[in-house]
């Protein structure tokens, strides 16, 4: 049960930080934009990257506590 609430909470984290960057992109600022176009792709990979595996352990917790 403890790993589905982590995954719940790195999803949660992820969608949030995710949901603000998607708004540097739009409107290319932000109250904390990032200019530097190879950072703002990295920590935008990287958000997508931890979105991805916070799904992927999500699923892999309630399969697994699903059997029990």
């Amino acid at each position: 049960m403890r790993n589905i609430w982590l995954s719940v909470l790195v999803v949660g984290l992820s969608l949030a930080f995710l949901y603000h960057f998607s708004l540097i992109w739009i409107y290319g600022r932000y109250s904390a934009g990032e200019p530097n176009l190879i950072i703002r792709t990295v920590e935008t990979a990287g958000l997508v990257l931890a979105l991805v595996f916070g799904l992927a352990s999500w699923v892999h917790a309630v399969r697994c506590w699903r059997q029990t």
